[in-house]
């Protein structure tokens, strides 16, 4: 699962950024972030804690897009290249609740011409 976090430029309302968390089961079955906060059911928006380290870690860097119509073009992408753990109980969850179920990715796109760089321990 990927979890998107945008921001919108204060100066720029047309420029965002936007920080990618990448999700995967933890056989484990150990609390995870889904437990502590209901995204589903919460549509204040909030400052959240996250219980984990996102400092110090490797992200990929690259201009895009963002992955919803319309899919405006000046976005600055954050992907964290290590996934977080989420139980599967969360994870079953968050799918049923999103899209009516249905898988809502989108394509690869293509690189045209730009590039991506892999930066670490600036996230802080």
């Amino acid at each position: 699962m990927e979890l998107h976090i945008v921001h919108v430029d204060s100066v720029d309302v047309n420029s965002y950024g936007v920080v990618s968390l990448l999700f995967k089961i933890d056989p484990s079955d150990k609390p995870d972030v889904f437990d502590k906060i209901d995204f589903i059911n919460d549509s204040k928006e909030r400052n959240y804690s996250f219980p984990f380290n996102l400092k110090d870690k490797f992200v990929f860097h690259y201009k895009g897009s963002l992955t919803t119509p319309l899919c405006d073009p000046f976005v600055d992408w954050f992907v964290y290249m290590e996934p977080f753990p989420i139980r599967k109980n969360n994870l079953d969850k968050i799918k049923s609740a999103v899209n009516q179920g249905q898988i809502n990715s989108r394509y690869i796109q293509n690189l045209n011409g730009r590039s991506i760089e892999l930066i670490g321990g600036l996230c802080n």
